[in-house]
């Protein structure tokens, strides 16, 4: 057997280990998107990704957290979360609704 056909072998084996944990890792990583104030006085909605398990202990560090502006250097701390909510539900906050609706993401 030659060594493209050993490769060809190792891929097409270990391809469905690696999808199969993939896949179990993405079902324990939530989406969230929040509705913030930063150090600058901005008001932003953020998007973040966390354990499942762990929703109360992220919301908690989120207060120790900086933001990143586009340019991904400058950076903000968050200073007042107002509401966070997974990804795909829709903000209580009317505000957090209609900034929303203007961001890009």
């Amino acid at each position: 057997m030659n060594i493209k056909s050993t490769i060809l072998l190792l891929t097409l084996f270990i391809s469905p280990i690696v999808a199969a944990k993939d896949g179990t890792q993405s079902e324990l990583r939530v989406r969230y998107k929040c509705y913030l104030n930063l150090s600058n006085d901005s008001v932003v909605v953020h998007h973040f990704v966390s354990d499942k398990n762990k929703r109360q202990e992220f919301e908690k560090s989120l207060s120790s957290r900086v933001v990143f502006a586009a340019d991904g250097i400058t950076s903000w701390q968050i200073k007042d979360i107002y509401e966070c909510v997974p990804a795909k539900q829709v903000f209580a906050n009317k505000k957090a609704r209609e900034l929303e609706a203007k961001t890009p993401f």
